[in-house]
């Protein structure tokens, strides 16, 4: 009874010994040789199941979630009893990640080619892309917003750009003001190739991220330190 009180205030202990009414309120990891009281190991694992679902529908094609993402979504659970836990709980760990059971590996494949694809698209365009060109479906926005969003940049409302071009056009702009005070929109088309519309939305970015500003129909360089 003492190692039950114990374990309402810490839920988890070091297993030293405890008698047949306890073992029955318990549940025993043998590998680790700690014990949880049973309706918190419940609860554990079906708050398990759920982030690994939510998990598998919104990154479907991925193979793994790593225990650091699952303990984020468990910060009442010590960090060095969830590994042990999961085992016990016939989860498969491999390189602090735990491998999801995707069943239907055609979607996933699917899910797998659409994500290459998009990110290709985004990697080679030289220009910033209009997303409805690529988002015409929920699938699409989805990977985009989820998967994919360490790849580019919003610069507007309707475009987006890959960081790579990004840095192209800001380095043009710093390589003009070496030797002018100013850039209006036809030098900056000029330099780019690109139409005068996207040549003010990428402009108008750059306006906002303070390292241009307009006056009338030209800017002026607000950026410090060095190229």
């Amino acid at each position: 009874m003492n190692c039950l009180k114990k374990l309402e205030k810490t839920n988890y202990i070091k297993l030293i010994s405890f008698d047949n009414y306890t073992q029955h309120n318990l549940q025993y990891n043998k590998i680790s040789k700690y014990i949880a009281d049973y309706n918190f190991y419940i609860k554990l694992y079906e708050k398990i199941k759920i982030i690994i679902k939510d998990f598998s529908q919104k990154f479907i094609y991925k193979k793994s979630i790593n225990l650091n993402i699952l303990h984020s979504k468990l910060n009442f659970v010590d960090r060095k009893y969830l590994l042990p836990m999961l085992i016990d709980m016939g989860y498969n760990i491999q390189s602090d990640c735990l491998i999801l059971d995707n069943k239907n590996s055609n979607t996933v494949n699917k899910m797998k080619k659409l994500s290459d694809n998009l990110e290709t698209l985004i990697e080679s365009s030289e220009a910033p892309i209009k997303l409805k060109n690529i988002t015409s479906d929920e699938l699409s926005k989805e990977i985009l917003h989820n998967n994919l969003k360490d790849k580019f940049v919003k610069i507007s409302d309707d475009y987006i750009c890959s960081k790579k071009m990004l840095n192209n056009y800001k380095n043009i702009i710093f390589t003009h003001f070496k030797t002018n005070k100013t850039l209006d929109i036809s030098e900056f088309k000029s330099y780019t190739n690109l139409s005068r519309k996207l040549s003010v939305t990428v402009l108008e970015y750059f306006d906002l991220q303070k390292i241009t500003k307009r006056f009338e129909n030209y800017r002026i360089k607000l950026y410090n330190g060095k190229l």
